[in-house]
């Protein structure tokens, strides 16, 4: 391996420089750093015994396209890497506002009313310059798997990779597909499952995804005084953008995310209002389904397929058996963004009941007789909780596993629900199966960065981490090899 592109967007940058650094000095390997602010070539340029090449992602010039050229352009695009553009589209959440059903009261981004061929010339342009950037090289890193690089690189056959977590304490791997997932996962999966006997002891020690835990606390603080504290701070950081002149006036307006403040602190005194304790759930069998945060990469890239969660939760309301509730518990930082009457709808249905917004989702995993989620970490969690899943996502990893249901429809979820609840004919053996499947997959392909958790808006330097996730580069590689 001679050449390496590592892009750097807004999140990790200290670790993704760290890793050129490495790469540079340890191995010799040519680095290149494509950037979109111009602050980071002074950090990147810090290290001065290092020659890296350094491209700032804004600067590529294309020609001019009129409307014919885009529409071309854009058949040129979706014939060359199977793909389609309006796809693309809903899953940027600017541009592709209109697809944010239950997101209704996402802050107006102006993007999202241009005229359709400049949607398409928003997104080859992007397409384009990954054509220009990435040629020659050995090897792409990325923070987060984007289909606007992946592929580029993989028509050219070029390996691209980024850190994902596995959902397992601080364990990460090398992420080689647009899902979080790698090759090495799936076949782990599928070999520990054709191993498994019942000797096998899975009684495995559950250890939580410990950055969503973090993260779940600071979203779920919705006091008056952090709601007023938050306000304050969107007014100020607003105000000086204002002042300097120095925002995209095709965006969203500004203050715009003042009022979705407002909103979270009324919403959740709402659903407070209306939700059940946990006692009250106690007395109830049900089918756990946690709100995912929206809009955001966990359900617009994960599960571009299927994303509605409101329909989800009617296709399981009208399915399950007359003893049987749906237990919802929403995301802290999504009260901000819908609407009351999506609360209230969604409470006029009989068997569709909200948990008190201060449960904990491990507490109700333990609880409940069944979990549905798209890609949320509880479906993970229900698997060391020994608890069958309802998954709406079609990429995720644990939909190979036994005791989960992939339901890509109506008609699926009604056999899900009936083989959990009327079937009954998952045994004890069938959840030890796929419980020792995913930790022995997760253990064999993954790595612990104690620190990743606390660096995503930082740009310090960590050689130390960047050596424990590239000496696992190695591995992947290496194995790749064989």
């Amino acid at each position: 391996m001679e050449r390496v592109c590592i892009y750097i967007e807004n999140e990790q940058r200290g670790f993704l420089i760290s890793l050129g650094i490495v790469l540079r000095r340890k191995y010799g390997i040519k680095i290149t750093f494509i950037i979109k602010d111009e602050n980071l070539r002074k950090i990147i340029n810090q290290d001065e015994n290092s020659d890296f090449t350094i491209k700032n992602y804004n600067e590529i010039k294309l020609k001019d396209f009129d409307k014919i050229d885009i529409i071309n352009e854009s058949k040129r695009i979706e014939s060359k890497y199977n793909i389609n553009i309006n796809m693309l589209i809903s899953e940027n959440r600017a541009i592709g506002q209109g697809y944010l059903y239950n997101a209704l009261k996402t802050p107006f981004n102006k993007k999202s009313k241009i005229p359709l061929h400049k949607k398409y010339l928003n997104i080859i342009t992007d397409i384009i310059k990954n054509e220009n950037i990435i040629n020659n090289f050995d090897l792409i890193i990325q923070f987060y798997p984007s289909k606007l690089k992946t592929i580029v690189a993989k028509k050219n056959n070029i390996k691209i990779l980024s850190i994902a977590p596995t959902r397992h304490g601080d364990y990460h791997l090398w992420s080689d597909d647009d899902y979080l997932n790698n090759i090495f996962l799936k076949k782990s999966i599928l070999k520990n499952l054709s191993n498994y006997n019942n000797k096998i002891d899975a009684n495995i020690s559950f250890h939580p995804w410990v950055a969503s835990v973090n993260r779940l606390a600071y979203f779920n603080d919705i006091r008056l005084k952090k709601t007023l504290i938050n306000i304050f701070k969107i007014l100020i950081f607003d105000f000086k953008r204002f002042i300097r002149n120095n925002y995209d006036k095709n965006s969203y307006k500004l203050f715009g995310w003042v009022m979705p403040q407002i909103r979270r602190y009324t919403n959740f005194k709402y659903v407070k209002s209306i939700s059940l304790t946990m006692n009250q759930i106690k007395k109830k069998k049900f089918i756990y389904f946690p709100l995912h945060l929206e809009p955001e990469i966990s359900l617009l890239w994960l599960s571009p397929e299927f994303n509605n969660s409101m329909e989800a939760i009617t296709w399981m309301s009208k399915n399950v058996p007359a003893d049987v509730s749906i237990i919802v518990k929403e995301h802290g930082q999504s009260f901000s963004v819908r609407s009351k009457s999506f609360y209230s709808q969604l409470d006029k249905i009989g068997n569709v009941y909200f948990a008190d917004p201060s449960i904990q989702s491990l507490d109700l995993i333990e609880e409940c007789n069944s979990v549905a989620t798209f890609t949320g970490t509880a479906g993970f969690e229900a698997i060391y909780k020994k608890k069958p899943v309802i998954s709406f996502g079609m990429h995720q990893i644990i939909n190979y596993l036994p005791t989960v249901f992939y339901s890509s429809s109506f008609i699926d979820t009604a056999k899900a629900i009936h083989y959990i609840f009327k079937t009954n004919d998952l045994t004890k053996s069938q959840f030890s199966k796929s419980l020792y499947a995913l930790n022995s997959a997760q253990v064999e392909n993954s790595f612990e960065l104690l620190d990743y958790k606390n660096s995503y808006k930082s740009d310090k330097i960590n050689i130390e981490m960047a050596e424990i996730a590239l000496k696992n580069l190695f591995i992947y590689l290496d194995k790749h090899k064989t």
